[in-house]
């Protein structure tokens, strides 16, 4: 086994000579039954009695850190975050710039303790080979994480690594690591945890195949339609550390960020909230369409670079002339060039023309401000959504009139 790095102290506490345990992850991203997956094994893994008698190190800045930061706090569990001492030229954002920031967190149950990383070593390998047992919730294929635990799984037959089992797991399994299940902590409390089975991606779909029947009166141009979708990550408004909070505590609610999920949650606080998610990401805004739905949805295609659909069958319209009356206006297509020659009481409703795609078929509105439905009347406001046994039981009492588009097969 490779020898300690002088320069790693083990903390005071009365764990310093409890056997250390490691934790280490792939880049998780966003998809929702991975998160769900690794929420599982999180919860099994601080649950454990086994758990309470370690000490537990994870790195500073990695995938796995504020999960485990946050489930440390939860279950009131121990842990020692290992942060790399900053060397000259480098600077921490450079350090970890693929990497989701470590929550600073003053809870009595997340111990800092500081090291100076040798040449050519990274906080995940520096972990790694510092530790007799390894958890993986999630590894990549042919990623960082299966390399280093690879080479020491050779190297060393007293290194132990437990994986979820996966296909992106058999490499790193075919070395010896052993598949990460509920009895290995000997927690029977734990044996009925669940992993769901990956759902069919989406992904590299150009173009639905199914259009939807759109009642008449969604079709004139009085409306302006704003369709939402999925939440990849925390819901607008939404801090960090209630985001892994929920879902750690109740895991298959990574799967419950949909457009139906996105669109309930609208209706329930009678709020469209303003994001900075358009080109600039610089003004919080809230999109709409004057385009009829029925040539949106006819249209609608699948962005692979932002792993999602541009337009869902789930939304909120309302009347121009409501949108209007409550500041909402047209966007300003223009050159990038020009941009400058506008009001900055104007910017945030500017959008480049576009060179692969003509942006002006969007026929986009914008609010700079969030929305608040309760300040329409009955008559200027309406809701979409797919016909479907979930879209009539989310919706059902909301308050507003609700259209119910029927899927018709092509």
């Amino acid at each position: 086994m490779r020898k300690s790095n002088s320069s790693f102290q083990q903390t005071g506490d009365c764990r310093a000579t409890a056997q250390a345990v490691g934790l280490a992850c792939s880049h998780l991203g966003k998809n929702s039954n991975r998160l769900t997956q690794v929420a599982f094994l999180l919860r099994q893994l601080f649950n454990s009695d086994w758990i309470k008698n370690t000490r537990l190190l994870v790195g500073e800045g990695t995938a796995i850190a504020p999960w485990a930061t946050r489930a440390a706090e939860l279950w009131q569990i121990p842990i020692e975050i290992i942060c790399v001492m900053a060397q000259p030229g480098l600077s921490h954002a450079s350090r970890h710039a693929d990497k989701p920031p470590t929550p600073t967190s003053k809870s009595q149950w997340v111990h800092r303790t500081w090291v100076t990383l040798p040449n050519d070593t990274n906080i995940d390998q520096f972990v790694i080979h510092r530790v007799p047992r390894l958890f993986i919730p999630y590894v990549r294929r042919n990623g960082r994480i299966e390399a280093i635990a690879a080479n020491r799984l050779t190297s060393d037959s007293t290194f132990a690594v437990h994986v979820a089992p996966s296909r992106s797991a058999k490499h790193l399994i075919s070395k010896g690591a052993i598949p990460w299940s509920a009895n290995i902590l000997g927690d029977s409390a734990a044996a009925n945890v669940k992993i769901p089975s990956k759902t069919a991606s989406t992904k590299g779909k150009q173009r639905n195949r199914v259009n939807w029947s759109v009642p008449k009166g969604l079709l004139n141009r009085q409306w302006l339609i704003h369709c939402t979708r999925g939440n990849q990550g925390s819901w607008p408004e939404e801090s960090e550390e209630h985001y892994y909070e929920s879902i750690l505590k109740d895991p298959p609610s990574a799967c419950c960020r949909e457009a139906i999920d996105a669109l309930h949650r609208i209706v329930t606080q009678k709020r469209i909230i303003a994001q900075a998610s358009t080109s600039r990401h610089a003004y919080p805004v809230v999109c709409f369409s004057e385009e009829k739905l029925d040539q949106l949805l006819a249209r609608r295609c699948y962005r692979s670079h932002l792993h999602r659909w541009d337009y869902e069958p789930y939304g909120i319209a309302i009347t121009r002339s409501a949108a209007e009356k409550f500041g909402i206006r047209p966007v300003i297509y223009c050159p990038q060039k020009r941009r400058r020659e506008y009001a900055e009481q104007d910017q945030y409703r500017i959008h480049p023309i576009g060179k692969t795609y003509n942006w002006r078929e969007e026929k986009e509105w914008r609010s700079p401000d969030s929305v608040t439905l309760e300040k329409l009347s009955i008559d200027e406001v309406c809701i979409f959504a797919e016909d479907s046994v979930a879209s009539r039981s989310r919706l059902a009492g909301c308050g507003f009139l609700v259209h119910f588009l029927k899927r018709r097969v092509n």
